[in-house]
């Protein structure tokens, strides 16, 4: 498969939308504390999201605008993620031995 292909197909996977969501709605409960670094879901949610926050802050600059961007990059990262796992899976050849 061409990873054009892929892209498309990951974007309406219904999957992929979902683990996307699921993401948003983990976020959005670490964060509704006051301190979310502090919790082990906090640490974690900040883990997994780590690529999309530091290219937030690249992005928007000020630390104050970065965060308008990290729920579009937090979707589009869990979507390259089901696409790269698609992409990985359609080459992978099962070895004969």
């Amino acid at each position: 498969m061409r990873i054009r292909e892929i892209l498309t197909e990951s974007f309406k996977s219904p999957f992929f939308n979902l683990l996307a969501i699921a993401n948003l709605c983990l976020i959005a409960t670490a964060f509704s504390n006051s301190y979310p670094a502090l919790t082990p879901i906090g640490s974690l949610t900040m883990a997994l999201n780590l690529p999309a926050l530091v290219v937030s802050r690249i992005v928007a600059g000020p630390l104050y605008q970065s965060f308008v961007l990290v729920p579009p990059l937090v979707y589009l990262q869990w979507i390259f993620i089901g696409a790269f796992a698609r992409f990985v899976a359609s080459h992978a050849r099962p070895r004969s031995e």
